[in-house]
């Protein structure tokens, strides 16, 4: 069996390549310090070097978006006598919920952010996510879930046709944090920035540090205990090279045009500084045989006077600087396309109709959907390893908030379950269009479930068929609406502490009930009391919040095409704008 450091050494090897690509992404985040150079790669010294922020004001929006999702988890499953119980099922539920706030309880203990962060920036920056995952014994004998996050770009492993075949991380830590984690060793480095490498597979689990061995135990699982989840962005290709391009970050479409608009930054900035004090032409009549003077007598406020044909002139830039303008329009466009439009970022300087709202956050959810899966595709898999391995060590789990910890006997965790996470994300922008769209949609023609479910995007919408339901039956009958109150009023009273207050409640309940047996009496004599059956006629749609085709009562703006509005059209109308403002306010002035 070939050793575990010459399977290290190859697998660096083998993702030398995509390494080399997530270094590239994390300078583009980190928003290293652009060097212009010439085309032999060599610095510049008489260039004004820019570097703008747009990759890592982007690269922190998709990770705003997705840490903003809400996320559900469903269980569903049978059981001896077909499907489990809505209980069982529940109480499944609040377990894994328990299991990952214990995960993070740990991670805070060791000095690490919280798990659903660390994985966010992992699918966003590197393309990948990965985590061992294990029990840990406690030293009272219980077992806590031991997830330590790695970071894929110190990563390597191997796949074979049942999984993972072996994998192994990449650390770096102190002489004090090994033998804290490994008291019983010996041969420790000293040192603060020790190399370490945690391997596993199907068999044994090493660990190696400073290239030396210093740990080694029996792998009882019977499986390698990682779960690696590549993103779903990139080629699927199968060339001898895919790996290069397998799970790719949120850069991959943009990845080359950020360095090149800090060219185009740098070229701009230096024509700027050129203005005040910028290279010259000397004419002469002798022209180019001419000697060329060893100072020109060139700063501000200064005349010089000189024979025709002869003397100083600027440099023409002009040319340059108009080129410069359509190159910038050009690669703005280009990284808008790829990345947010300006109505993302909330810096759009015109209103727009539902119908381009939603054209334009097509491309965030290309960006975004696809790695909340990823995520949904991790947690699943991580939730069932950990699961199983409490049911294979028939251990019960202790898990929860610190203090308020929960107990899960193996009966219920050795149920066979479907453990599903979704996630749910909605910007104002796109939850206000779809508004829009849903009040214009006809009542005859679609089904009022298709325009919660399709249309408006409802986590839930058969809760809030439920609810409308509800709502509309407390209009119909008044004792509806009061044996609801009485039942809330009595709710509320229960939570509260203070008996003076509960006793308001309670007093509040019984007014409401008399009114509800009053009217009940009126019912039973035969009146028809408390019902009001006019209250299904149709209501007067209200005005929909943006309008559905239009540019928004703009008056001189033609709006019949602008949901087809190109990003550089965008920016003229946005520079216009600025202009025209400057202009009246000078002239206000």
């Amino acid at each position: 069996m070939v050793d575990a450091m010459t399977l290290i050494k190859e697998g660096q090897e083998y993702f030398s390549k995509r390494n080399q690509r997530m270094d590239n992404d994390t300078s583009l985040y980190l928003l290293d310090k652009y060097v212009f150079r010439d085309e032999n790669g060599k610095k510049l010294d008489d260039m004004i070097n820019v570097t703008l922020n747009e990759p890592r004001v982007f690269a922190e929006k998709v990770m705003t978006i997705i840490g903003s999702a809400y996320m559900q988890c469903v269980v569903e499953g049978r059981g001896e006598k077909g499907k489990l119980s809505d209980k069982d099922t529940t109480r499944i539920e609040e377990f894994l919920k328990d299991l990952f706030i214990s995960v993070d309880t740990r991670l805070l203990r060791r000095g690490f952010r919280h798990l659903h962060a660390f994985l966010i920036e992992q699918i966003c920056l590197r393309g990948t996510i990965a985590s061992r995952n294990l029990l840990w014994q406690n030293q009272d004998g219980t077992y806590s879930p031991d997830i330590l996050p790695c970071d894929s770009r110190y990563l390597v492993y191997e796949y074979g046709v049942d999984g993972i075949i072996w994998a192994a991380s990449q650390t770096y830590r102190s002489q004090a944090q090994l033998e804290s984690e490994y008291p019983d060793c010996k041969d420790i480095p000293s040192g603060k920035d020790i190399e370490v490498w945690d391997f596993w597979n199907k068999e044994v689990n090493e660990v190696y540090a400073g290239g030396r061995k210093i740990f080694e135990q029996e792998n009882t699982l019977g499986y390698t205990p990682y779960v690696i989840v590549e993103a779903s962005a990139g080629p699927m290709l199968l060339d001898k090279d895919f790996i290069t391009h397998r799970g790719e970050s949120v850069f991959a479409t943009v990845r080359d045009l950020y360095p090149e608009y800090n060219r185009l930054a740098s070229i701009l900035q230096t024509l700027n500084v050129w203005s005040f004090y910028g290279p010259t032409q000397y004419e002469s009549e002798m022209g180019e045989m001419a000697q060329k003077p060893e100072k020109a007598p060139y700063g501000t406020r200064k005349v010089i006077p000189v024979e025709p044909g002869r003397g100083y002139k600027p440099f023409p830039i002009n040319d340059v600087r108009n080129a410069a303008r359509q190159f910038q329009a050009l690669i703005s466009s280009a990284i808008q396309r790829a990345t947010f439009s300006n109505l993302e970022y909330g810096t759009l300087s015109f209103p727009l109709s539902a119908v381009a709202i939603s054209k334009i956050l097509q491309q965030r959810d290309a960006i975004v959907l696809s790695r909340l899966n990823d995520l949904s595709i991790y947690y699943q898999q991580t939730a069932q390893m950990l699961k199983r391995q409490y049911v294979e060590g028939g251990i019960t789990a202790i898990v929860g908030e610190e203090g308020l910890e929960k107990e899960y006997d193996i009966d219920l965790l050795s149920k066979k379950v479907s453990i599903k996470y979704k996630f749910y994300t909605m910007s104002p922008e796109q939850d206000i269009a779809n508004h829009s769209m849903a009040n214009q949609i006809r009542p005859d023609l679609v089904s009022a479930d298709t325009i919660r479910r399709d249309i408006l995007k409802l986590q839930d919408p058969d809760a809030e068929k439920a609810k409308i339901m509800s709502e509309q039956s407390e209009k119909v009958d008044m004792a509806i609406m009061l044996y609801n109150q009485v039942h809330s009023l009595v709710d509320e009273a229960e939570k509260i502490s203070s008996s003076k207050e509960k006793d308001r409640y309670y007093v509040k309940a019984e007014l409401v009930l008399r009114q509800l047996e009053a009217l009940l009496r009126q019912r039973a004599q035969g009146q028809m009391a408390g019902y009001n059956f006019g209250s299904d006629k149709a209501e007067a749609r209200p005005k929909p919040l943006v309008p559905m085709t239009s540019g928004g009562g703009g008056g001189t703006q033609s709006s019949a095409n602008e949901y087809d509005i190109s990003p550089e059209e965008m920016e003229s109308r946005a520079e216009s704008r600025a202009v025209t403002v400057r202009r009246q306010t000078d002239e206000g002035e």
